[in-house]
């Protein structure tokens, strides 16, 4: 089971205000991005193949077959 939602309610009012005090609002211009391409995350091979087909199957975004093919692949050279 997933860990239960923390909340500001499981704090006390003081120990709140304190935090709330330390809030400081910033802005970030993002100039670039630079990724890296992770698709054994070590781990058995059985848990990268599962991972793999569970991704072919889903309908998040977009290239799933393609990303689960270089899954695939990146699990030969294993």
């Amino acid at each position: 089971m997933p860990k239960p939602i923390w909340g500001l309610d499981k704090v006390s009012a003081e120990n709140r205000d304190k935090m709330m005090r330390m809030l400081v609002a910033v802005e970030l211009n993002i100039s670039e991005t630079d990724s890296t391409w992770k698709l054994g995350q070590n781990k058995p091979d059985a848990v990268r193949i599962a991972a793999a087909d569970k991704l072919k199957t889903s309908a998040i975004g977009s290239g799933q077959s393609e990303l689960a093919q270089m899954m695939r692949d990146a699990n030969k050279g294993n």
